[in-house]
């Protein structure tokens, strides 16, 4: 997920980057692609809701 994380600086921070070199990432999130599954769509509801109740 590190070139996520460099594409979204360099979108909000664009006086921050001059160039960048990116390797083995994507422009989709990366549970679009991760493992070649939709498992992280199924359990994220459940995740949030667990997170959700945590912190109250």
């Amino acid at each position: 997920m590190g070139v996520n994380i460099c594409l979204e600086h360099a979108r909000r921070y664009p006086e921050d980057v001059t160039a960048q070199v990116l390797i083995s990432g994507t422009v989709v999130p990366p549970q679009d692609v991760m493992f070649d599954s939709n498992v992280v769509d199924i359990a994220m509801p459940i995740i949030e809701s667990f997170t959700k109740k945590a912190l109250k």
